[in-house]
């Protein structure tokens, strides 16, 4: 099973696909406390008991953006700069190919495939944004696997299709084979998120590949038992669309059970969504977020009559997160029961996993965990799963910026395996992380990467500079975030207080004055003005490193 992150602009994903024995759960994830613009007092790693880390290679020396397993244990990588790399199930890593690409903010080489009849077409699909005819251009591509038995580089490029990008954000990023040998993709809105970006509403249009769902073939002609499949243009957009209304689909995977697709959708302002995807739903962007009307948007002429499929769980901007990344349904048995058909997903800027569980009928029956799953670990990215031979392992994956060559060490009788670094190596240097039950050694890893998607640079997420290898973090996230409580949900969203600074994890700096507190906060607040008593209470419970309740 596989899944990715992204953020406040686009996330990523894989598929879980059907597993009889153990599974390897895989997260990616960006070191938080190397990042610049990241907040500065990090939460301390967290996991249950009984998980512990693990860093395993990925032959990336830049922002590693996606990974895939082959079926005899290996893996292939992607990286925003366009390297293709493979892995050996032994931990030996190559690179296959140099791709050209736009890395600018969000894009680049962001997606990657490994089909489910790759043992026999040893064929690979990729996802990126190229210039073409001066047009930054969002391509889908099949390629041929050159060498054998190990992979030697990639020949024999079939172009799908290519797909106007009209901003550095929001581009073409899960890339998920069903095992049938269809291909589920999802794209966003390729809207600008700094402003009421009208060409947002293209996410609405069913002949616009952009904000969609896509369910194709191989050669990128529609499924033919798509909602709006046309057997006389079988390869049009209307075609391949599944569902509609997504504004920056970051990682999706395919449900075990239904093979439904679940994926997140990260959001503007205001709510960030999981969805469950449903043939032929619209999931409302850019005229709903979360299971709101759009400020901004949802006065649009466009906008008036737009009805929305509501999401599977939706959770306000605020500790929880800004940035969510779509994860996988946990299939294997070498969890704890709890966990078993759990659906594990993440977010990027609170460096917090989370789970949740659905019934069959795609109600939510139990929330995420309020601290959530882990904390702490680093920056959520994509998550996996894979067959691992008499050993069930959860791996994390994490990405580094800065010089750093991980190993993993043996269990820590805390339960949370961390990885020391030894500072001095080349920028972007990645690590894998994963998680084992204790007293079950690791004889043959899989991976855990840590991974950098397209989002992460426009929206909540740390981008490459262009040639530096650093990390920076865009003007429009240094605002004063809000005491996210909006007129439309104050019947029932919680108010956070005090406002943390800079989408800051809980537990940010304190209270400095009430007056410049409430100057902050209260104008997002129906009602007025906070007591005083109450900012004094706000302040000794941020000084025990807890949260206060809202008054009632």
């Amino acid at each position: 099973m596989t899944a990715e992150r992204d953020s406040a602009g686009s996330r990523w994903s894989a598929r879980g696909i059907g597993i009889a024995g153990r599974a390897l759960l895989v997260l990616a994830l960006l070191v938080a406390g190397t990042l610049v613009g990241v907040p500065g007092r990090a939460q301390a790693a967290a996991l249950p008991a009984g998980f512990t880390v693990r860093d395993l290679p990925s032959g990336q020396d830049g922002a590693l953006t996606d990974f895939a397993f082959a079926p005899d244990g290996s893996w292939f990588t992607t990286g925003k700069d366009g390297r293709v790399a493979w892995v050996s199930a032994a931990g030996e890593a190559r690179t296959l190919a140099q791709l050209p690409v736009v890395t600018v903010q969000d894009l680049g080489l962001t997606g990657l495939a490994v089909p489910a009849d790759y043992a026999t077409s040893r064929r690979i699909f990729t996802a990126r944004t190229l210039s073409v005819d001066g047009r930054w251009t969002m391509r889908l591509s099949s390629w041929a696997v050159t060498g054998a038995p190990e992979p030697t580089g990639l020949a024999d490029e079939r172009v799908i299709w290519d797909l106007e990008s009209w901003s550095d954000v929001h581009t073409m990023t899960a890339l998920v084979p069903d095992p049938d040998g269809t291909l589920w993709v999802s794209i966003g809105d390729a809207a600008d998120f700094r402003y009421v970006d009208e060409r947002a509403l293209g996410a609405l249009d069913l002949d616009d590949g952009r904000g969609k769902v896509l369910h194709v073939l191989p050669d990128g002609r529609g499924v033919s038992s798509n909602p709006y499949y046309d057997p006389a243009a079988p390869s049009s957009w209307r075609s391949r669309v599944y569902a509609s209304g997504f504004r920056s689909p970051f990682r999706m995977s395919l449900d075990p059970a239904s093979g439904a697709p679940v994926l997140g959708d990260v959001g503007w302002n205001t709510w960030e969504e999981v969805n469950l995807i449903r043939p032929g739903a619209s999931y409302g962007w850019p005229c709903w977020e979360g299971e709101f009307p759009t400020p901004g948007y949802a006065d649009l002429v466009a906008c008036q009559g737009v009805t929305q499929s509501s999401p599977l769980y939706t959770y306000a901007h605020g500790p929880a997160g800004t940035s969510v990344t779509g994860g996988i349904v946990y299939s294997g048995a070498s969890y704890p029961e709890e966990y078993r058909g759990a659906y594990f997903f993440g977010d990027y800027s609170s460096q917090r996993v989370y789970t949740l569980r659905y019934d069959a009928q795609g109600r939510l029956v139990r929330a995420p965990e309020a601290e959530g799953f882990g904390v702490g670990n680093g920056l959520p990215v994509k998550f996996a799963a894979a067959v691992q031979r008499g050993r069930g392992v959860r791996r994390h994956r994490r990405q580094r910026a800065e010089a750093a060559r991980l190993r993993a060490r043996e269990p820590s009788p805390h339960g949370l395996r961390d990885a020391h670094h030894r500072p001095g190596h080349g920028d972007g240097d990645l690590r894998r992380h994963g998680l084992q039950r204790p007293g079950r050694r690791v004889a043959d890893p899989r991976m855990g990467l840590r991974g950098r998607h397209p989002g992460h640079g426009a929206e909540g997420g740390p981008h490459l500079s262009a040639g530096r290898g650093q990390l920076h973090r865009p003007a429009h996230r240094h605002r004063r975030p809000r005491c996210h409580r909006d007129d439309h949900a104050a019947g029932r969203a919680v108010q956070r207080l005090p406002c943390p600074h800079a989408h800051q994890p809980p537990g940010g700096p304190a209270l400095r004055r009430g007056g410049d507190r409430r100057r902050e906060c209260d104008r997002h607040r129906p009602g007025g003005r906070r007591p005083a008593r109450h900012l004094e209470r706000a302040a000794r419970a941020l000084q025990r490193g807890v949260l206060p309740r809202p008054p009632r």
